[in-house]
């Protein structure tokens, strides 16, 4: 049975301005991190950016998201 040195911890980030894509490249390596972006073309250019995180593009309110 191996055990992880560092287990992953959910972490959901809303906003993915200039804090939010900062903030989401830094928990990335040693999380499970997803971001919510209202913008389409700003949540687009984060998908690409951030290579360990999930973008979603919606509004956080949203239940069904």
């Amino acid at each position: 049975n191996q055990k992880m040195e560092h287990p992953y911890k959910p972490i959901m980030i809303v906003g993915g301005g200039y804090f939010g894509q900062s903030l989401a490249n830094r928990l990335q390596k040693e999380n499970s991190v997803k971001l919510i972006e209202t913008n389409y073309r700003r949540a687009e250019y984060l998908s690409e950016t951030l290579s360990n995180t999930i973008v979603l593009c919606g509004d956080s309110s949203d239940q069904d998201l």
